[in-house]
């Protein structure tokens, strides 16, 4: 099985780079996230964090 992966991987050029970019992708997208959270309002926190727990219902919310 690894040889048929190994072998259809080595014929797409430049392959090496590929674990490259998704690491990069992914290492910016967690540090966004961190400070974003880091950035978060105390106000904003304990609003999101009472979210699963609120049972007010939303009154933006139109009726359909």
């Amino acid at each position: 099985m690894l040889r048929f992966i190994k072998y259809n991987l080595e014929s797409i050029s430049s392959v090496e780079w590929y674990p490259l970019f998704s690491l990069l992708i992914f290492v910016v997208f967690f540090i966004v996230v961190v400070l974003r959270v880091t950035k978060m309002s105390k106000a904003t926190v304990i609003e999101l964090s009472d979210l699963p727990l609120n049972d007010k219902i939303d009154t933006n919310i139109k009726d359909m």
